[in-house]
């Protein structure tokens, strides 16, 4: 073991070279600790950004032919209620993502054509990246379009079961 003398500089160069070279260079304790620190805060912030964002999720209806859907979207702890969705309008709602990562809005939707389709409008998972901030859907005849924030383009995502799946779904 080393005396406080030694690790201060006073003893023999061959240590001092020694001990400043197994301590990280020119680094003293205090400064590795700051640097620590930083390290701590910089994750814990990113963390606590990221589990507390701000997300704002839209549906919108994009039929055309003056055609309404219903839209009734819910997360484990919010209802938001059935919706009627005019054509050419949408709805939209704000939330804040929990701290698990497992934050999950799913809807169940239907218009003339369509019945009792289920999507996953928000999904942790699946969204963090693609959406952000911002979660867009855009509903049209042949499917469900979802906006990626990365790319800055509509992808197409969901496809609206065929009229025989629908047949085999109401018997």
């Amino acid at each position: 073991m080393f005396s406080i003398h030694e690790k201060n500089g006073y003893g023999p160069a061959w240590l001092r070279k020694k001990l400043k070279h197994s301590q990280g260079g020119d680094m003293d304790a205090s400064t590795k600790l700051r640097s620590r620190g930083i390290i701590f805060l910089l994750l814990t912030g990113s963390f606590f950004a990221l589990a507390f964002s701000e997300v704002h999720v839209s549906v919108k209806n994009r039929l055309g032919s003056g055609k309404n859907m219903t839209l009734h979207c819910q997360s484990e702890d919010d209802d938001l209620g059935e919706q009627n969705v005019a054509d050419g309008s949408e709805f939209g709602w704000d939330f804040n993502v929990n701290v698990w990562g497992t934050t999950l809005f799913y809807c169940d939707m239907g218009w003339e054509s369509v019945q009792d389709y289920q999507f996953d409008a928000y999904s942790f998972a699946r969204d963090l990246v693609r959406c952000d901030a911002q979660c867009l859907w855009l509903v049209s005849e042949e499917g469900m379009y979802g906006f990626n924030g990365q790319t800055g383009f509509w992808e197409y995502i969901y496809q609206w079961p065929s009229g025989l799946e629908l047949a085999k779904k109401k018997l």
